[in-house]
């Protein structure tokens, strides 16, 4: 019997790894026998592994990931060892000079077709009842804050999408890229599963205002979202009064606000003004922001921490509290300016203050 076993380096994941689920179910199917660990396993005596699958995640964890793969280099010497995952993707070339490993680059159509071992990884969250699916890969945009043109450098629907899915678990997370750029047959294929099965909708990676049509939203009319499963995103100005015109037909067709949420990107080429001026226009329909930090997509440690050239370091930590949801009440009742100027902070003030607009 060939042993396998598939590592998660120990650091700070929202989710269980869909890829390691999704390769624990093709190993099982080659008829090899399958464990997990999330870290450093130690070396024992009365086990051996012949194949190791080791994951990466985000590029600035990269200090507990190259550790991980060489504490398995020197403790299963005789093992096959093979890495992939989004910052093996990203940093092939450094991955490898640290661990003589050459990754595995992007994602694999053979895997995504096969449905995740949901046994493989329990952790006791919430979590352990959704189901996860791509039911496409791809996205047009080529944003270039984002890794998906890396990774995933073509648009496809997953013909074996709908096997993905464990029907024993109510909730479901569709975790597709920009759903709304497929066609829109696809879309409402999507929709009218989730009607059919009566799931706990999350559109997690969030819909594109821009592309987003009566079409798209008569076909999510019944779908059960959960809280704030219904999500877009307001990165910059060009989505100005798309976003807009999108979230007021959701509303208008009976979706609650409590049901969306908008990602802000800031910290990148916008000033603090901008920033703050696309989280009021959300905050005047009711509807929560969730602004996300820029981060360079290679920096290879959190103490490397990026500072967009409008911004300073303190300035954007305070933005991010500003508006964290349990903030709510805070941020629905005063503007940015207002809290900083109330909690006694003149100095972010003049930050704030000292770029209104990045384009004269």
């Amino acid at each position: 019997m060939i042993n396998c076993l598939l590592v998660e380096p120990d650091y700070k994941a929202k989710y269980p790894n869909l890829a390691l689920m999704k390769l624990s179910t093709k190993l099982k199917n080659e008829g090899k026998n399958v464990d997990y660990f999330k870290g450093m396993k130690p070396k024992t005596l009365d086990h051996d592994y012949h194949e190791i699958y080791i994951t990466t995640l985000f590029t600035y964890q990269s200090k507990i990931t190259i550790e991980t793969i060489k504490h398995y280099k020197r403790g299963y010497p005789k093992a096959e060892i093979q890495i992939g995952g989004i910052f093996a993707s990203l940093m092939p070339d450094y991955v490898e000079e640290q661990t003589g490993i050459k990754p595995f680059l992007g994602y694999s159509k053979e895997l995504d077709s096969l449905k995740p071992d949901y046994d493989l990884i329990k952790r006791g969250d919430k979590y352990d009842d959704y189901s996860f699916v791509f039911t496409t890969r791809g996205c047009p945009n080529k944003c270039p804050y984002c890794a998906v043109p890396t990774i995933e450098k073509e648009d496809w629907i997953n013909p074996n999408w709908k096997t993905q899915v464990n029907y024993n678990r109510i909730n479901i997370s569709l975790l597709d890229n920009n759903l709304t750029s497929q066609p829109i047959e696809h879309f409402k294929t999507v929709m009218r599963h989730m009607k059919k099965y009566k799931f706990n909708v999350v559109i997690e990676s969030g819909l594109d205002a821009r592309l987003f049509t009566d079409e798209h939203l008569g076909a999510m009319k019944g779908v059960k979202f959960l809280r704030q499963g219904i999500r877009f995103a307001f990165d910059d100005l060009s989505r100005d009064v798309y976003i807009q015109d999108s979230l007021m037909r959701c509303l208008n067709a009976g979706f609650k606000p409590t049901q969306i949420m908008v990602y802000v990107l800031f910290n990148f080429n916008e000033t603090p003004f901008e920033a703050e001026w696309r989280c009021r226009e959300l905050v005047k329909l009711g509807i929560t922001p969730y602004p996300q930090r820029y981060t360079p997509l290679m920096v290879l440690s959190r103490d490397e921490e990026y500072t967009g050239k409008y911004w300073s370091d303190e300035l954007a930590m305070a933005f991010r509290q500003f508006y964290q949801p349990q903030r709510k009440s805070t941020f629905c009742k005063h503007t940015f300016p207002e809290w900083l100027e109330l909690t006694g902070k003149p100095e972010l003030l003049e930050d704030y203050y000292r770029y209104p607009w990045s384009k004269p």
